[in-house]
């Protein structure tokens, strides 16, 4: 009887725990973060790319209600806590690589580099398992059609917050800095009246390490306003149809919208490339106000 009665409160308490972040988006129900760490359940974890063929991605699935989506805004991110190796609390930032109308579940792709305390926690995590999740965050908004909202910092280090609208963006990724504009890309390729133009170049080590690479293949196919260019530091297949190297400067006038008060170029990946990265914008005439950093 105890028991029991033990179970229901546990339930009772679940309840109020969705209840509380519950809410509706054009009649569907949405299920909010909110800045508070709340616990969410692993319910399925998938092999992305397998180790034998590059570095072990996996994605993982944390359920929502039937029915329901999680409401993060596009170009937001959330947080996520486990426990490190030492048994320390730790906490990671990461995209939900599903949009805010997928509904039932919600996705995050994670690397899992041998050192990579979050990603091998999930890793090793069984399903069913709970996971705190806490959010949303983040200093950029996209609300469809070229409409941004992005929030900088004025001349004396004040946040500011500034609307874009724009016709082009260029996007310039590194690894798993992929994934918010996966993101991005899901929402404006699943709508046929976004008339955005989007370029992507990803760059990785090698092909084998390239995430979500069928699915940016397929989104290419599928919306002539997607391009999509891969560079990779090496590689063997005689039947690579995209670049081997460096992203230059050259290759980014290539790709890329050029500079202008219709384009915004999104920056995401290891900090030493978006370096780089920034240079050869400035280099071709992008000012600071046309690019933005994840």
């Amino acid at each position: 009887m105890y028991f029991a009665a033990a179970a229901i409160i546990v339930a009772a308490i679940g309840a109020y725990v969705f209840a509380r972040k519950a809410g509706l988006i054009g009649g569907r129900p949405v299920v909010r973060l909110t800045p508070q760490y709340t616990d969410f359940k692993l319910i399925e974890k998938l092999d992305v790319i397998t180790p034998d063929v590059g570095c072990h991605t996996m994605a993982f699935r944390f359920e929502l209600p039937t029915g329901a989506s999680l409401a993060l805004p596009v170009g937001q991110h959330l947080s996520v806590r486990g426990t490190g190796s030492e048994g320390q609390v730790i906490s990671r930032q990461y995209t939900p690589t599903t949009c805010e109308d997928h509904t039932g579940y919600f996705e995050l792709v994670i690397k899992i580099y041998p050192t990579g305390q979050m990603g091998n926690y999930l890793k090793n995590l069984p399903v069913g398992s709970l996971v705190g999740v806490r959010g949303p965050s983040g200093s950029l908004q996209y609300h469809g059609a070229g409409a941004f909202t992005i929030r900088r910092k004025d001349a004396a280090g004040a946040p500011v917050s500034k609307s874009y609208s724009v016709k082009q963006v260029g996007m310039l990724a590194g690894g798993s800095g992929v994934t918010p504009m996966l993101q991005l890309v899901r929402y404006i390729s699943a709508r046929p009246e976004d008339p955005t133009a989007v370029s992507l170049v990803l760059g990785n080590q090698t092909e084998g390490d390239i995430m979500c690479r069928a699915e940016l293949e397929a989104a290419a196919e599928r919306n002539p306003n997607f391009r999509l260019h891969f560079m990779v530091d090496r590689c063997s297949n005689t039947a690579w149809r995209y670049g081997t190297g460096y992203i230059t400067a050259d290759l980014i006038k290539q790709r890329l919208p050029a500079p202008g008060p219709n384009t915004l170029v999104l920056l995401c990946g290891p900090p030493p490339m978006m370096d780089v990265m920034k240079r050869n914008l400035a280099t071709l005439g992008y000012t600071d106000d046309m690019i933005f950093t994840y």
